[in-house]
């Protein structure tokens, strides 16, 4: 009820009676249901968590701090329009990257006071991990770490990316994992150019190289890595290149504390790559928040000039892409501290070599 509250706080600062929640990973951080098909709505006094009788009873189990109420054969934003309406609201706060133009036109017939579209509110509460949210994100990595390391004994045994992906998947659930976070990336080779490549029947024998990008879900939290495998037969450059990306992480390690700007931790990595006349092949942000969402606040790239935080979760991943040829990126998860950072993730970042019988 704490994030309630605090929610209730922003609400009155932006001057409005009641907030519609509609964001699975929000609904859940606010009231701790972990099910589907619900939306919180929120007024100065009261909590109504709107679901369906599939879901009554778990919500009823998982969010003891809020009314469950059944929608009955009412859609859901109509009824949470409706529940808005007979509490006198006039100004109802909603979040408009989480409605459909279908839901928001049902929305507003049934509500006939302003709907005040809001931005990230609920989002930006959520990027200063609690320690409770804290320890489920390195329960997360634990799982994705051990499980990679399995994997890597097991990969002799894959013949191709698709193999290796669903291996690591399969892995991540025995370990403990709901599932993995994302559709685990494997690319070989030059596929690996292409930042999010998706797994397909290319062989990984006679590749130099291979880049795995994979999380672990634990209690609705994630984790998101990336390690390249490196065969002693890749040539030069891609080895130069690694170690270029290796140390452009490093630069933007060195920066991150409190008070910091993200843009800044951006640009460390970014301004190192393009010193070595790679810079055009840098082409996303050096880093994302991780909790509940893959992708979250705080956004690390060149235009968010917002200061880090104590508590901050994010990944600092740089690259380098050579269209064709291969891609080398390396992605680690950090924690922003009282002075400076802490680093959750610690597999090796130095490049691996894989079995010269195998290749």
């Amino acid at each position: 009820m704490s994030r309630i509250e605090t929610l209730r706080r922003q609400m009155a600062e932006q001057g409005l009676d009641a907030f519609l929640v509609t964001s699975e990973p929000n609904v859940r951080y606010l009231s701790g249901y972990k099910g589907k098909d619900a939306a919180l709505l929120v007024t100065g006094s009261e909590a109504l968590l709107i679901t369906d009788f599939r879901y009554v009873e778990q919500a009823a189990r998982e969010a003891p701090g809020v009314e469950v109420v059944d929608r009955k054969k009412d859609g859901l934003v109509e009824h949470a329009g409706a529940q808005a309406a007979k509490r006198w609201t006039k100004r109802l706060g909603i979040e408009p990257a989480h409605l459909t133009l279908f839901a928001y036109k049902r929305l507003a017939a049934a509500f006939a006071g302003e709907l005040v579209e809001t931005d990230s509110l609920v989002e930006r509460l959520r990027m200063i991990k609690s320690p409770e949210e804290i320890d489920d994100i390195r329960r997360a990595i634990s799982i994705a770490e051990r499980s990679f390391r399995e994997l890597r004994r097991e990969l002799v045994h894959c013949a191709t990316e698709n193999e290796a992906a669903g291996l690591l998947d399969y892995i991540l659930r025995k370990h403990g994992a709901a599932g993995a976070s994302f559709e685990t990336i494997v690319a070989a080779g030059p596929h690996s150019s292409q930042p999010h490549a998706q797994p397909a029947g290319l062989p990984l024998r006679g590749s130099s190289l291979l880049l795995f990008d994979w999380g672990a879900a634990v209690e609705g939290y994630h984790s998101d890595s990336t390690r390249c495998l490196l065969s002693p037969r890749i040539d030069d450059e891609l080895k130069s290149v690694y170690n270029i990306v290796s140390d452009a992480q490093e630069q933007a390690f060195m920066k991150i504390e409190p008070g910091v700007k993200a843009s800044d931790v951006d640009a460390a990595a970014r301004n190192w790559i393009a010193r070595t006349g790679y810079g055009d092949c840098f082409g996303h942000g050096a880093g994302h928040g991780v909790g509940m969402e893959v992708h979250e606040l705080p956004t690390i790239n060149a235009r968010n000039e917002e200061p880090l935080k104590k508590g901050m979760v994010f990944t600092v991943e740089p690259a380098i892409y050579l269209a064709g040829r291969g891609g080398i990126r390396i992605e680690d998860i950090v924690l922003v501290s009282e002075n400076g950072f802490e680093k959750l993730t610690s597999l090796p970042r130095a490049a691996d070599f894989f079995l010269e019988e195998w290749l």
